[in-house]
């Protein structure tokens, strides 16, 4: 098994990080919007071998934080990396005295909602047809909290 380094992004992640995201979205945002969200929050990468292979990224307002994305290169899922990228950030805002931490996940991304819930994320809400394919169809997204 490989074994994976979790660490704060740098500049010269960004382009790579993109990519992972852009690879495994259908309607991605702009790098600018990317990149901006990254500066303006909290971004940890996962690498094998000194290349990245995943990131989690997120947001803090006052004494909560948002998880905006977590992805991982479809060719290591399944490794733990999203897990540990997860365990990482609570790590970071447990220390931090962060309260809670909420994200969205569409409701038919069943492997993620399984990882939320593995860390006792609960469905709080639900936003209908929040997510759009690229054929335009919709679905709704869950909002889970945890608290911290």
């Amino acid at each position: 098994m490989k074994t994976y380094k979790i660490r704060p992004i740098g500049d010269s992640d960004i382009p790579l990080a993109y990519n992972i995201f852009s690879t495994n979205r259908a309607l991605p945002w702009s790098i600018e919007s990317f990149t901006q969200s990254v500066n303006s929050g909290v971004c940890l990468v996962a690498e094998i071998e000194g290349q990245l292979q995943g990131y989690i990224l997120c947001s803090v307002i006052f004494e909560t934080a948002e998880v905006l994305d977590i992805s991982v290169q479809k060719n290591v899922q399944n490794l733990g990396i999203g897990s540990a990228l997860m365990n990482a950030v609570i790590e970071c805002f447990q220390s931090k005295k962060i309260e809670k931490l909420i994200l969205e996940v569409d409701e038919f991304n069943a492997a993620a909602i399984g990882l939320y819930e593995k860390y006792d994320f609960r469905t709080i809400d639900i936003r209908k047809n929040y997510y759009q394919d690229s054929a335009g169809n919709c679905s709704n997204a869950l909002v889970m909290c945890l608290s911290l």
